[in-house]
């Protein structure tokens, strides 16, 4: 049962996957998932789409798709930025959600997900993945903002 081939090439459920993260992304309050950053989000939403992407047949994993998900992010962060959404557009997410594409589209490359067995481990490394980089973000967050708080520091010292 778990070996048993997926049949999901379904090309629609991967517009659906798509459409509902554009719902989300345009939205005035985003997900709102208070125990990730909202760069981990990024990350894990896109390489979620390109697991799916790959799973369903919609998008095959490769150079194009990568091109397709850098062009996606970005119009994701300018729709952000020109709705009245009260969102922001942001060159880190759009990094954030071209790297987790890239995860995505690397590991549906490595072991495509053919088998019940493999779409779940394909899940839960996905998952472990947006932790890391969650817990990476936060850290370098955090050091970048005692780094830069020293120099305003000493600046109004200076002055």
């Amino acid at each position: 049962m778990l070996d048993a081939p997926l049949p999901l090439q379904r090309p629609a459920l991967f517009w659906i996957a798509l459409l509902s993260v554009l719902a989300l992304a345009l939205s005035p309050q985003g997900a709102g998932v208070p125990m990730l950053s909202d760069k981990a989000l990024h990350f894990g939403a896109f390489a979620t789409l390109a697991v799916i992407g790959a799973m369903t047949g919609a998008i095959t994993p490769s150079r194009r798709a990568l091109v397709f998900w850098a062009l996606m992010a970005l119009a994701i962060e300018v729709a952000q930025e020109i709705t009245p959404t009260g969102r922001d557009g942001s060159k880190a997410d759009v990094v954030a959600s071209f790297a987790g594409a890239s995860f995505g589209i690397a590991l549906t490359r490595a072991a495509p997900p053919t088998t019940f067995r493999r779409l779940v481990v394909t899940g839960v490394i996905v998952l472990a993945a947006t932790l890391c980089a969650d817990a990476s973000y936060r850290a370098l967050r955090d050091k970048l903002d005692r780094h830069y708080s020293v120099y305003a520091d000493r600046s109004s010292i200076c002055s």
